[in-house]
């Protein structure tokens, strides 16, 4: 790893920290019953990803919608119409505002973790690529969430510190592992997006979107949705 490298993702890591620490600072921001504060908290990375794009001039493959603009959004579509119609335990308003705002939020991380730092580590080791990220990604937890490790592991303290410690990171690696894959494929940071939003819902949901992206990501470039125009 050089050291451009290395000073790139610790700059990242900083800036997406600290402002999701001051974010989550802020007095609570309702909108009925959502509070826009835990949204912003999600910006972090994003912002961060953004200034370190800038100040760096990291190269990238990678986009919002990817090379199939189309077929991204149908699937964020799907995936939302099926939180929304399966949630029975939330009113059908609730069901829209929660899915509209979680992947806002889900879009803030993700920018972050999948545009940005896996731009930034594209030239590091395969293997280490996404246990850089899974590390970040666990230690930003800790800028704004009372219990972070419970809220990644779904696990009460009452395993031992170090096994619930590294089961997380060691989680986060697999899963920035997988994405990474997906990203790579269709250069779309919705994808890892509307997986990210899906682990917040109900199983039919999660369901719905795994199959989706699985099917999309291994025929992304078989199935073109939608075709270019050349004037």
């Amino acid at each position: 790893m050089t050291k451009q490298t290395a000073l790139s993702i610790i700059t990242f890591f900083v800036i997406a920290f600290g402002l999701t620490f001051a974010f989550s600072k802020l007095p609570p921001i309702p909108f009925y019953s959502i509070d826009i504060k835990d949204i912003l908290c999600g910006f972090g990375p994003l912002i961060s990803g953004v200034i370190c794009y800038k100040f760096f001039a990291t190269p990238t493959n990678y986009s919002i919608s990817g090379t199939q603009p189309l077929k991204a959004l149908l699937i964020i579509f799907i995936t939302a119409t099926t939180f929304i119609l399966t949630n029975s335990k939330s009113s059908f308003g609730f069901n829209i505002l929660f899915a509209l705002t979680q992947i806002i939020y889900c879009f803030g991380e993700e920018f972050g973790w999948r545009h940005y730092l896996q731009s930034a580590t594209n030239k590091t080791n395969k293997w280490l690529q996404p246990f850089i990220i899974g590390l970040v990604w666990f230690c930003w937890h800790f800028s704004w969430l009372q219990e972070p490790l419970k809220a990644m592991t779904g696990q009460n303290m009452n395993a031992p510190l170090p096994a619930v410690i590294i089961s997380a990171i060691l989680a986060l690696t697999i899963i920035s592992f997988l994405l990474g894959l997906i990203m790579n494929k269709t250069n779309s940071v919705l994808l890892p997006t509307i997986l990210h939003f899906a682990t917040k819902t109900n199983m039919p949901t999660i369901a719905v979107a795994l199959t989706l992206v699985i099917i999309a990501t291994l025929t992304w470039n078989k199935f073109i949705v939608e075709k270019k125009v050349v004037d």
